[in-house]
Formats: structure tokens, sequence, C-alpha cells
């Protein structure tokens, strides 16, 4: 790896001893920087969960399309539907209409923060806005996020656009034929989990991994959701999850593409290097973190 996780990092968000909080006087506001296909619908139930709905931001109001819970939270009146005529006939500028959409979300926040107190805030495209910045003039923010196989990830992003004609990337998915195809296609966005921390579309692993080190409280993996969501949750005080999974899609590749497996680690590699990158590196530091556990327990 170009860049590791620092051990501090590592021991901060993947252990729940020696946790290093801050000395902040402010008010704790956590805020999860979510990916598309990365348990976002069971990560917003548990939150709503455990933060109430004058004190929750939804930057996005209801993402994905199939989240039937949206207008929970804090009531803003910007929504959606008249961005969307400004969509082109492919939706291929989505990205840059909703990224205005939820800046604009984040401007209407900015102007009510005395009226309102925030201890949560979830959203897509976080990093698009300047939402951090703004919350940190009166908050300790704490950063979360979780990350997913980059692989896991596409596939479930695949066979869950292909099946909702409402989501953008629908007719991509139809015209690709196939899986593999729809890896490739110009229109399917890369390095996902990397532009969602950086808030760019073309920034690159090391940098991710920087802010990482640099600004996030909190990382988990899907792979590992149910243990690292109750680390969060020990981290944070908050109630233990008890929940259902909700819209996940094939959590685990099917025994279809399994025989392809090997084809599709190198294919993703290929088309989306940056988010390989920096899910190894955090998987690597994960499993750092647990090997020395382990030697402090022998010892």
């Amino acid at each position: 790896m170009t860049k590791d996780l620092n051990l501090n990092l590592s021991e901060r968000l993947l252990r729940k001893t020696n946790q290093k909080l801050s000395d902040s006087r402010k008010p704790i506001v956590f805020i999860f920087d979510s990916t598309e296909k990365c348990a976002g619908t069971t990560l917003k139930r548990f939150l709503r969960a455990n933060f109430s709905q004058d004190a929750f931001f939804d930057v996005d109001n209801g993402d994905p399309p199939s989240e039937i819970v949206r207008n929970y939270g804090i009531q803003c009146p910007v929504h959606f539907p008249p961005y969307a005529t400004l969509l082109d006939d492919r939706g291929t500028n989505f990205y840059d209409i909703f990224s205005l959409y939820v800046r604009h979300r984040v401007k209407w926040l900015e102007a009510h923060l005395p009226q309102v107190k925030v201890n949560c805030v979830y959203g897509n495209m976080v990093h698009f806005t300047r939402l951090v910045p703004i919350l940190r003039r009166s908050y300790d923010v704490r950063l979360c996020k979780f990350f997913r196989n980059p692989v896991k990830r596409v596939v479930s992003e695949y066979h869950y656009v292909l099946h909702n004609e409402g989501h953008n990337l629908n007719l991509v998915a139809q015209e690709s034929g196939c899986l593999k195809n729809y890896i490739c296609h110009p229109e399917r966005p890369k390095n996902r989990q990397v532009s969602s921390v950086l808030g760019k579309f073309n920034g690159g692993a090391v940098a991710a991994i920087e802010r990482l080190n640099s600004e996030y409280f909190f990382i988990g993996l899907i792979e590992s959701f149910d243990q690292h969501l109750e680390n969060f949750a020990d981290l944070a005080g908050l109630d233990r999850p008890c929940l259902e999974r909700h819209n996940v899609g094939p959590i685990e590749i099917n025994s279809k593409v399994l025989k392809q497996q090997t084809d599709l680690r190198n294919l993703v590699r290929d088309t989306d290097p940056e988010d390989v990158e920096l899910y190894e590196t955090i998987l690597g530091s994960e499993r750092d973190v647990i090997a020395s556990d382990k030697i402090s327990t022998v010892g």
C-alpha cells in the first residue's frame, strides 16, 4: 500500500478500549457519510431509533429511492422533485444535480442552525457540501463511515439498479446486459467510496486515507457490520442495535458469480483501483489490530 492507516487511528476506530475522544466543550454531532449499497437503509433505521426527530438531519432526505421513510428529522423545505426537472434524458448529469440539491439543503440548515440542535446527520455526498466546516463552528464533529468490499458493492449495486426503474443507473444496467459490462460501462461512477470521502470524483486512495487519519472518528466494514455497529454504539453511548437488515440485495456473491470471482476482482481492480486500494488498506489495519489484540491477550 502507498500509505497505511496509522496505528493510533486503527486503535481508535476498530477497538473499544483506549478510545480517544475529543476534549472539546462543544456539543457532539455524529455525521455518517454514506455510499450507496453500504447498508445505508439499515444504518438509518438504527440512527432513527437512537436520535430524536428534532435533532436528526437527513442530508438527502430519503436515499435509496426504495426507502419508505422520508421527511424524518429536522424539516427542511428543500425537496428533490424540482431538481429532477434539470436531469437530461439519460440522467448522466444526475450526480451534478443531486450534489446541487444536497448543497441547497445544507445551506438551508446553515441558515437555521440558531433555531435547531443537531445530534446526528446522515447522507450521501456529505463532503460535496460545506456541511462539516459549517457544523464545526458550533459542534464537536465526529465523522463516521462504513466501507464495503468494492467487488461486493458493485455486484450489489448492479442487481439493485437493474430492478429499480426509478434509479438513475437503471438504463445503464439494462443496456449493459450483464454484470461485467456494467462494471466497465463508461457511465457507471467509479471509485465511489473514495469519492464519498473526498467530495470529488477524481481523487485518489492516498488522499482518502489521509483524510480518514486526520478527521474520522469511526470507520467500520460492512463485512463485519453487526459487530462494528455494536462497536460504534458502545463508543457513542447508544443502545445496542437489534435490527433486521433491509434493502441489502445479495450480501454475498452468489454461486453463479462465484465461478467468475477472480475475473471480477481483476475487473474491479482495473475499473475502481482507488476504492480497492482504500478498502485493502482499511482491511489490513483491522487485521493488524486483531492480531495485536491476540498477542496482548496471550502475553
